[in-house]
């Protein structure tokens, strides 16, 4: 006797067997949110270091320090609160004469999430 069509029993075990497949996929999906989400900051904070950079870029370097660092500076970027610090001059054999070196260090809830380093020189 041939039976047709699939009983309660078989239809439970291929939805078990469904839901299992799906929840290795979880911590993929996971992984990828996290990624994504760590992306976006970096991607602010490199904005948000940019930012600062281009308003020194308007300055006579020989009118910037030659020493020391600038208190935190409050940025938004899209959602992310940045506190942004600016060092002058770590590196003291590029502050000579018409040239200033500056660190930008871009922080968010504490961390440093983005430095850069940059020489400003003025031009003939």
């Amino acid at each position: 006797m041939s039976e047709k069509g699939i009983t309660l029993i078989e239809t439970i075990v291929a939805m078990l067997i469904l839901a299992l497949a799906l929840l290795g996929l979880i911590p993929g999906l996971v992984h990828f949110s996290d990624v994504n989400e760590a992306t976006s900051l970096r991607s602010a904070a490199v904005q948000a270091a940019q930012q600062v950079n281009e308003r020194i870029r308007r300055v006579d370097p020989t009118t910037l320090p030659t020493s020391g660092s600038t208190s935190p500076e409050a940025l938004t970027i899209d959602h992310y609160d940045f506190s942004i610090v600016r060092h002058f001059c770590l590196d003291t054999t590029m502050c000579i004469g018409n040239s200033r070196h500056m660190t930008t260090e871009v922080s968010f809830n504490g961390q440093t999430v983005y430095r850069t380093e940059t020489v400003f020189t003025k031009l003939r």
